[in-house]
């Protein structure tokens, strides 16, 4: 959440720095204007890639509790690999946070 209040910041002061009305307008030359559009731009592509990459993930925790809980409902499955399982999700899990 904190990159995306910061590309917000950098998005206002670009739109102030083109808004001839705003109190704050200052002249700024274009070349400049295009470089702080410019790592705006690749800054949003990367949290877009990392969001996605995050839902993948959860999907497929998701996809090894769905398959866990079945295999526990059928009991086709020792006390043991349950919680080998459990840890390898819990694993997945923190892996995703850090």
């Amino acid at each position: 959440m904190k990159h995306i209040t910061k590309l917000q910041a950098k998005l206002s002061k670009l739109s102030r720095a083109i808004d001839k009305s705003h109190p704050e307008y200052s002249p700024v030359h274009e070349d400049k204007l295009d470089q702080h559009l410019q790592g705006v731009i690749k800054q949003v592509d990367k949290l877009e890639r990392k969001h996605d990459d995050l839902l993948t993930d959860i999907c497929n925790i998701n996809s090894m509790i769905i398959d866990l809980l079945g295999e526990m409902q059928d009991q086709t499955i020792s006390q043991d690999k349950i919680k080998h399982r459990l840890i390898e999700v819990l694993d997945c899990s923190k892996d995703e946070v850090a």
